[in-house]
């Protein structure tokens, strides 16, 4: 079975739940804290659990029991076994690289695996990852869209008109922020399309191309819809669409690492 690697959701200090005895939680009652933890930045890559694997064959929306990271989690087992003077447990610890996740942190005190439902508590929104890995693209509500522009654009000055409440412009949408919506039986509480509001965002309130490409470029929910947005841009005179994606931060824990 080959790997299929995913987006991290969201940026927190994941741990990798084995204790310093190289025992798995759920084998101590799921409440053992774990020996190594690291920090994971929203959009870095990693490897999908078998029972994912599973869901997304069964064509079901997957979120994420958490994140292989073998390469990453042997470098630390090295880290960790410089520091001790018996390393007898750290054997144990090398098994389970390529089937224990790492979690996230509100995970960390429950068994392996379960997630809380609703799954909204953790602020973390439904990805859908085809066959071969790649992010589908899916729809927003209000709330969710305009959180992901906010949080790329918030600062941004560069714009005809500044934006100060983000909800409001779906909820009183202008022409071009119109062609954005879902018509459904919801009303305004309906999905908006991500590509047809960023346009709006630049026809509507003079936002700059190169704003919303680093938008799109870096928002984990921004980011499945880049090939659209590139797409559908071009032609409006989005001349640099076409620049170089964004190097990986030199901060990040994925600089440098190789797939194995």
């Amino acid at each position: 079975m080959r790997d299929i690697y995913a987006p991290v959701l969201e940026e927190e200090l994941y741990g990798w739940p084995v204790t310093d005895r190289g025992m798995r939680h759920s084998h101590v009652l799921g409440t053992a804290l774990p020996v190594f933890r690291r920090r994971l930045n929203a959009g870095d890559k990693g490897i999908l659990t078998r029972g994912d694997l599973e869901r997304i064959r069964q064509g079901a929306p997957v979120i994420p029991e958490g994140y292989l990271l073998p390469e990453l989690t042997l470098r630390d087992i090295e880290a960790w076994e410089a520091t001790q003077s018996e390393t007898r447990d750290s054997e144990r610890m090398r098994v389970l690289i390529k089937t224990v996740a790492w979690i996230h942190p509100s995970l960390l005190k429950s068994e392996v695996g379960r997630w809380p439902i609703p799954t909204r508590m953790l602020g973390i929104s439904m990805l859908l990852v085809d066959i071969e890995g790649i992010p589908v693209p899916t729809t927003y509500s209000i709330k969710e869209l305009a959180r992901a522009f906010e949080q790329r654009l918030e600062h941004e000055t560069r714009c005809r008109e500044k934006i100060t409440d983000w909800e409001h412009i779906f909820h009183r949408p202008r022409k071009t922020m119109r062609q954005a919506k879902i018509e459904t039986t919801q009303g305004k509480k309906g999905m908006w399309k991500p590509v047809q509001a960023g346009i709006a965002l630049k026809e509507d309130y003079g936002y700059p191309w190169s704003a919303l490409n680093q938008a799109f470029k870096t928002h984990e929910l921004l980011r499945p819809w880049w090939p659209d947005w590139a797409n559908s841009t071009r032609h409006l005179g989005n001349g640099k669409v076409d620049s170089p994606e964004n190097e990986s931060s030199s901060t990040s824990p994925f600089t440098g690492w190789k797939s194995l």
